[in-house]
């Protein structure tokens, strides 16, 4: 009987080992995944902020370059752009659907909607409009 009970007993902890080996290897796949989605994210907070930055340097360049200028920028991805002004001070927002970023200039800026892959914004008399 003291043989089997031993049998038992080992497989038993056999059993107990290999259940916490499972729930270790779950835990892990768990944050795996949490650390990729956070990546993810960082990355896409990053990818948006050289493109706006790259977007309001382009349009501050247009500006100053004057009438008849223009550049084409790819985006990194689809962005909403706005114009707004208020006490002739005009303001650019873009945005996607996670970060929004407005900028100041001193042209009058005629650019709204959305935009997929590139945008070509051009200096027409002072006022910087979508090609």
């Amino acid at each position: 009987m003291s043989v089997m009970f031993m049998r038992a007993q080992l497989s038993f902890e056999y059993l107990i080992i290999a259940l916490i080996g499972l729930i270790l290897i779950s835990i892990s796949i768990f944050a795996l995944n949490k650390i990729r989605s956070n990546a993810d994210n960082s990355y896409e907070n990053v990818k948006f902020k050289a493109m706006k930055e790259d977007f309001f340097n382009m349009v501050d360049e247009i500006c100053a370059l004057g009438n008849g200028n223009s550049k084409a920028i790819n985006l990194a991805q689809q962005i909403t752009i706005q114009s707004d002004s208020r006490n002739n001070i005009f303001f650019l927002t873009i945005s996607n659907n996670r970060n929004s970023a407005a900028h100041e200039t001193s042209c009058e800026i005629d650019i709204n909607g959305q935009f997929d892959s590139e945008i070509t914004i051009a200096n027409d008399n002072g006022k910087i409009i979508n090609k």
